[in-house]
């Protein structure tokens, strides 16, 4: 598959809507490759790489600086235990010298090779009539379906549900699903006004907006032009 995507060039790939890219590749036994670049899963995927080695590097400068308190045994296997309990291993270097002083360090070539590939995923099939553009949708109504369901046990709030009476679960069920189709129609709407983002990225900004009461005294926050378009979008 790494094959496949190659260094990351999107040289080749065809648009297939907003922020969605694929071309086919020749695929091992007659089966065809279809090898697809989402702007927004790569901004997600960056972003979580980043986190991760900001905090293996703050794990790792705390490590550092009471290194002396520690035999080089344990300080090695304090090290190991920091990138493998966060995966910083696939990014991250570290070295304990014979005088028990620890230094870390980037891997950079890993590094590059992960960003080539940020947003990519490849599809395999042996459908030979199917057009590239309809896998790729195909496959990307599949992740929203498995988003919608995520939405129902995160966002939304769909715990187990501790009814005594089948048709209150029903309607505990229906009442998330019904929040479910609200939070899709406003994100059809945002996007319609050019302000493509999901419910929970809006519901933030319009607490942010919030005015509060405290001590008989009056807390506003300017609007920004922004959040001042979310508005105008929502009600249009």
């Amino acid at each position: 598959m790494r094959a496949a995507i190659g260094d990351g060039d999107l040289t080749g790939y065809a648009p297939v809507q907003d922020g969605l890219w694929a071309k086919e590749v020749p695929g091992p036994e007659g089966d065809r490759l279809i090898v697809c670049h989402s702007a927004e899963r790569a901004a997600e995927e960056q972003t979580w790489r980043a986190e991760l080695i900001a905090d293996s590097e703050a794990d790792l400068a705390r490590l550092q600086r009471r290194a002396r308190q520690l035999s080089r045994d344990a300080l090695v296997a304090a090290a190991t235990q920091i990138l493998h309990s966060s995966y910083g291993y696939r990014y991250l270097w570290t070295e304990v010298a014979a005088d028990g002083a620890l230094s870390y360090g980037r891997q950079e070539a890993a590094l590059a090779e992960e960003r080539a590939r940020d947003g990519k995923f490849v599809l395999r099939t042996n459908d030979a009539g199917l057009a590239v553009a309809e896998a790729a949708l195909a496959y990307k109504q599949l992740q929203r379906v498995e988003r919608g369901f995520r939405e129902l046990k995160d966002f939304l709030k769909l715990r187990p549900v501790r009814h005594f009476r089948p048709d209150r679960v029903e309607a505990h069920v229906a009442v998330c699903v019904l929040a479910y189709l609200l939070e899709m129609v406003l994100e059809h709407k945002l996007a319609r006004a050019g302000l493509p983002m999901t419910a929970q990225a809006n519901q933030d900004i319009r607490v942010r907006m919030a005015v509060s009461v405290e001590s008989d005294q009056l807390h506003s926050q300017r609007v920004l032009e922004r959040q001042r378009v979310v508005v105008k979008g929502e009600e249009d």
